[in-house]
């Protein structure tokens, strides 16, 4: 191939940009010390968990948000988690 194209390409390939994707949804257990590490892409449905004297209950409530009369915006449904620890 001519040289020039390969300069070219690699001149395009150095400019371009481009945003990483996520990461995955991980979750760490140790099982010796009991620790839990939940990664920020981690999505939960309602639950709850016992082990030994701790309980750890999810809760999602659905809340409607509307806008303002003639505003021009869309009612949108915000879900609002409750995570509670005893």
């Amino acid at each position: 191939r001519d040289v020039s194209q390969r300069v070219a390409f690699l001149s395009a390939i150095e400019n371009l940009e481009f945003d990483p994707a996520d990461g995955a949804a991980k979750i760490i257990v140790n099982s010796r010390t009991g620790t839990i590490v939940v990664g920020k892409h981690v999505r939960l449905k309602p639950a709850a968990v016992t082990h030994g004297g701790m309980t750890v209950a999810i809760k999602e409530n659905l809340n409607v948000s509307q806008p303002n009369s003639f505003s021009g915006g869309q009612t949108v449904v915000v879900p609002d988690s409750d995570i509670e620890v005893t």
